[in-house]
């Protein structure tokens, strides 16, 4: 993700120099990617079954990632969230504030996907 919150063009110098974003910005953007994308994969999901076949999903996200203290490849699971079609169609998506409905829908979720903070591995989540 871009670190650069804007672009500042000094005509004078006829320079342009990046702002970047605080710390804390680069975490909310990150989590609000991540709760973004989920809602949006499980509404493409319902979207596309128009037969109504699938009652239930269960979502995991995962990022692949080189662990800094071990230099290997890892993934890391930032967020599992499940919800039944009917729950799922109770939501006006155009109205919500994404991290505040994957709480809703009882998701797990990293308390710092940013720092890439693994949700507990007992963690379970089931569709209503």
């Amino acid at each position: 993700m871009p670190t650069e919150r804007e672009y500042k063009y000094t005509k004078a110098k006829d320079e342009t120099t990046a702002v970047p974003q605080s710390p804390k910005e680069q975490r909310q953007r990150y989590a609000d990617l991540v709760s973004n994308s989920t809602l949006r994969t499980m509404h493409e999901i319902w979207e596309s079954d128009r037969h109504g076949h699938v009652k239930t999903i269960s979502l995991t996200g995962l990022v692949e990632h080189v662990d800094a203290a071990t230099g290997r490849d890892a993934r890391t699971t930032l967020m599992a969230v499940a919800a039944s079609r009917e729950q799922f169609e109770q939501l006006d998506l155009s109205r919500v504030k994404p991290a505040d409905t994957l709480r809703h829908l009882n998701a797990s979720v990293s308390k710092d996907m940013h720092a890439l903070v693994p949700i507990g591995s007992a963690t379970s989540v089931r569709g209503h």
